[in-house]
């Protein structure tokens, strides 16, 4: 949960219990200023509430696009392992393999003279 979600969440049952206050009013059905009050309360309380919900769906919806890019860039490079190693094995050649699979340069590790 966000710090957005938070707040809706505190703010909407702000709402609704203020509005169940003014219902519990013995006095309600007699004052409409209250009885409107507390109806809007409700619905704000409401609104609050589905707030937090979108904002819920939509960071989780980013968290599962970070996600789905980290797999995909995971399976590329498996492949790209993959594939070079079978190079490797058919030819002997594994500098593409070492490359790929470690990050170590096409060196063929001599001495240098």
């Amino acid at each position: 949960m966000s710090v957005f979600t938070d707040e809706y969440r505190a703010r909407g049952q702000e709402m609704s219990d203020a509005s169940d206050t003014l219902l519990a009013d013995a006095e309600i059905a007699n004052d409409p200023q209250k009885l409107a009050t507390a109806i809007l309360g409700k619905g704000s309380a409401n609104l609050y509430f589905r707030l937090a919900d979108v904002v819920d769906y939509l960071e989780s919806s980013s968290r599962q696009g970070a996600a789905d890019d980290r797999l995909t860039r995971i399976r590329e490079r498996n492949d790209q392992i993959r594939l070079a190693a079978a190079k490797g094995a058919a030819s002997g050649d594994w500098s593409a393999f070492n490359r790929v699979a470690f990050g170590v340069g096409d060196e063929e590790g001599g001495g240098g003279d």
